[in-house]
């Protein structure tokens, strides 16, 4: 079934041409919700534990099995609410690839207080927030990379093309480090925080990694990163970034800087929440009040808070 076709794709799944939805479908949560949604001809092949590994990465806190799933409407009066129909049997094929396709996502949550994830809504890219961090005066520019200690760390070709073209670039932007919600955000998907949350702790040379300036474009957009637990593997999540990568490596070596896989995980982290991560329809339906809130206040002659 094509994105169009699909009564419940909201705007978000509609400018990632998803293919693959995954449904929290928790039985005591009514209706469900789209946890996040992706295009998987973009992405590539995608084995179940992979997948529910990124599901861990951007919040889910329990054990989950996949199962495909149909969707209806709950609420003829409400376009925006859907459950769960009928189920098929869980995917326990670990080493088949993911169809495109509805799966719900069933948490052993243990206890009726326990929710299960919190995934919810998608990020902005890095390169978004950092424009809005600058827009707001919160800072001016990006601090000045390390640059003779990344050197020494990395060597002076482009971990992606091998090329000499580069320039030195932070990996994780030091500046939204506080920003960082909270501690466990950084851990590693198992409970072990590794990481501080503070900016001092990203300005280092593991956080630094020589790239071609085009490539680097595309890592400040979220539109690639790298899965450290899939042998360190590119993943594309634009096309863009797709064709960028069309006569590039599909794996890098593991970097050799101190830490650099640490800010990698958590750059793919990012990457996840920004393009896997979300795109229910009621994230619509929410916006809509919101502008259609803003219309009616601006037209009392009142200020808009922004």
């Amino acid at each position: 079934m094509s994105t169009e076709h699909r009564i419940y794709v909201s705007k978000l799944a509609k400018e990632r041409s998803a293919n693959l939805f995954v449904w929290e479908a928790a039985p005591r949560w009514f209706p469900t919700t789209l946890e996040a949604c992706m295009n998987l001809d973009i992405i590539g092949s995608l084995q179940v534990p992979i997948l529910l590994r990124w599901l861990r990465l951007i919040g889910a806190t329990h054990t989950a099995i996949l199962k495909p799933i149909e969707l209806e409407c709950s609420d003829p009066q409400d376009p925006f609410e859907f459950k769960i129909v009928k189920e098929g049997e869980p995917l326990d094929d670990m080493s088949k690839a993911v169809c495109p396709g509805e799966y719900g996502c069933f948490y052993e949550t243990g206890s009726e207080d326990t929710q299960a994830g919190s995934i919810r809504q998608a990020c902005g890219s890095m390169q978004q927030v950092i424009e809005i961090l600058k827009r707001d005066g919160y800072i001016k520019s990006l601090p000045k990379t390390p640059q003779r200690e990344a050197e020494q760390e990395h060597g002076t070709e482009c971990i992606f093309s091998r090329t000499s073209d580069v320039e030195l670039c932070w990996v994780f932007p030091p500046c939204l480090a506080d920003g960082i919600s909270n501690n466990q955000w950084l851990s590693d998907g198992h409970g072990t925080v590794d990481l501080e949350r503070n900016s001092d702790s990203f300005k280092v040379a593991g956080n630094v990694v020589p790239m071609r300036s085009d490539l680097y474009q595309l890592w400040k957009n979220n539109e690639f990163s790298v899965d450290i637990y899939d042998n360190f593997k590119v993943r594309t999540f634009t096309k863009r970034a797709s064709d960028s990568f069309q006569d590039l490596p599909e794996y890098i070596s593991k970097p050799e800087g101190n830490g650099t896989d640490i800010f990698l995980r958590e750059h793919f982290r990012w990457t996840l929440k920004t393009r896997f991560a979300g795109g229910d329809i009621s994230e619509d339906k929410a916006n809509d009040v919101g502008e259609n809130d803003e219309m009616g206040e601006n037209a009392e002659g009142q200020e808009i808070q922004r």
